[in-house]
């Protein structure tokens, strides 16, 4: 039974909020899910500047992995556009959607490397040949269980690669559950040990700044105190995309 006071809220940017007997509950359009699998609740108050009555949340949502990290990284130089076309012939490629925030994080900084030392790379034109080199399958032969506990995509459930550092170490999304949001990270180190966590990928970069689960064997002074996201020299504006 509804109180006199509940209420659907459209709160703009795609998401959708339930108010009841003052307290409002944000839900995200794909299904309650943040970047960094959120939800926020706090208090409506009314603006009293607003002539039309239009009732805001007191309360300061939460920031996500992706804002905090945007926050120590700096402003990107030119990117900070979402470029969802770009992203299409990889997935096409792969056959899987790729995780929301990995995406967020690459439309906003564009390739390059977090503070130097781990290097990413993302679509710049999306084209099948462009899917083809990033994510090459060229993991045949690499099936002992004694030495690699993953099979590797294509096979079901398997590894795929998102990025490497300067000591030779591989990143990776284990790619098992359904939602691409669930999956979690893998890094193998260059001498063949292996490093497992739960958490989005933007979650994991930011705990690699605050020196929590993170692998034993990456650089212990990585990121620094002044840590930058490094463009890559390489990579040119996506087609068609305007320069900031």
């Amino acid at each position: 039974m509804r109180g006199f006071d509940d209420e659907f809220v459209q709160l703009g940017t795609g998401l959708l909020g339930w108010r009841r007997f003052g307290q409002l509950t944000v839900l995200a359009n794909n299904g309650g899910r943040t970047f960094g699998g959120c939800r926020s609740v706090g208090p409506w108050r009314q603006d009293a500047s607003s002539t039309n009555g239009t009732r805001q949340m007191g309360a300061v949502m939460p920031a996500t992995a992706l804002d905090k990290l945007r926050d120590r990284l700096g402003k990107p130089e030119w990117w900070g556009q979402a470029r969802p076309e770009l992203w299409q012939a990889s997935e096409a490629y792969l056959g899987l959607a790729l995780p929301t925030d990995y995406k967020a994080f690459l439309d906003l900084f564009g390739p390059g490397a977090v503070d130097g030392y781990v290097w990413l790379d993302r679509p710049m034109d999306g084209s099948h040949e462009e899917a083809e080199r990033l994510w090459h399958r060229g993991w045949q032969g690499m099936n002992d269980p004694e030495l690699y506990p993953w099979p590797f995509h294509p096979e079901e459930g398997g590894l795929i690669n998102w990025g490497h550092d300067e000591q030779g170490n591989t990143y990776y999304f284990l790619a098992v559950e359904p939602d691409p949001d669930d999956w979690r990270v893998i890094v193998w180190s260059e001498i063949g040990e292996w490093f497992e966590t739960a958490g989005t990928f933007t979650e994991f970069l930011l705990r690699c700044f605050e020196r929590v689960d993170r692998p034993p064997f990456i650089d212990h002074g990585w990121p620094g105190k002044e840590a930058r996201y490094h463009r890559s020299t390489a990579g040119n504006q996506p087609s068609g995309a305007e320069a900031r």
